[in-house]
């Protein structure tokens, strides 16, 4: 018979850095020793000694595997095993606190500079997406009767008024005077949510994953969505906050983040495996009053 089987454990860590130089209204970039440019824009505002925002998130990605399998029966003809599966996410939230950046550097003397108890943003309002299409054949190279498949489109979307498990880390860093802003997985939700399977699926099919549509997917240890969707971290001027009314922030998937193309396959000599995708979002910060 086939090799045996398991279920992929949904392995839901940190970007690569990105300096970038903001002028006031005008886009901003900035390259070093061949790391990735990172763009950010600003609309600039009277400044504000202590600037408020309300931080969106918006953003969708997609993900893809085709894998192709020939394991050997002793004795008996090979198994054939292909799964062509697919995986699309959509986010759109708001961070439930706040974002308060008080006059970074500017503390009576022999005190701590404020800006360092600037805290991560954690927890959003909005919904989260995820569908899934899963193509199983597995052809038995012994018996017939073992040939099976499994074929389905899976969906699911969090509820309304829901709690988001999101989260934006921010750090000061006071010889630049600069926040640094990482945004981490925006749909661990709905992930969760996504049934794995096909509804009328049963047993797992012999040779094959239940499925392969996992964003950041990987035969190879340590990747998968909490690695795929965190951001590169992008350092903003602390003076970009009191002097802008919105910056707008776009990102994307990270090298750091994207597993080998190959699948990292236990046996390459009957695997074959393709996989990737991408995402893109936009993080934004809106003044308050």
């Amino acid at each position: 018979m086939g090799q045996s089987t398991k279920r992929p454990a949904v392995s839901l860590g940190a970007g690569i850095i990105a300096l970038a130089l903001c002028l006031a209204g005008q886009p901003a970039a900035a390259a070093a020793h061949g790391r990735p440019r990172t763009r950010y824009t600003t609309t600039p505002a009277g400044y504000r000694t202590i600037a408020r925002f309300v931080v969106t998130y918006v953003g969708s990605g997609h993900w893809r595997t085709v894998y192709h399998s020939e394991p050997p029966n002793p004795g008996g003809h090979h198994d054939t095993n292909d799964a062509h599966d697919s995986s699309r996410q959509h986010w759109s939230l708001r961070f439930a606190r706040v974002l308060t950046v008080p006059s970074c550097g500017r503390s009576p003397r022999g005190q701590a500079d404020p800006c360092l108890h600037v805290d991560d943003l954690t927890g959003a309002e909005g919904e989260t997406t995820a569908t899934g299409t899963i193509a199983h054949t597995h052809v038995d190279g012994l018996y017939i009767a073992d040939n099976t498949s499994a074929s389905c489109r899976v969906a699911t979307a969090t509820p309304a008024g829901t709690r988001l498990a999101a989260t934006v880390t921010l750090r000061y860093v006071p010889v630049r005077r600069t926040i640094s802003v990482t945004a981490l997985i925006p749909v661990e939700d709905a992930l969760n949510l996504l049934p794995g399977t096909c509804p009328e699926q049963g047993d797992s099919l012999d040779g094959l994953l239940d499925n392969y549509f996992t964003p950041g997917f990987s035969f190879g240890a340590g990747f998968g969505p909490l690695r795929w969707f965190t951001s590169e971290q992008v350092e903003i001027p602390a003076e970009a906050f009191h002097r802008s009314a919105r910056i707008r922030v776009p990102l994307a998937q990270t090298p750091r983040g994207t597993p080998p193309r190959d699948c990292v396959v236990h046996s390459p000599s009957f695997e074959r495996c393709t996989t990737g995708g991408s995402w893109a979002g936009v993080l934004s910060f809106s003044a308050r009053p």
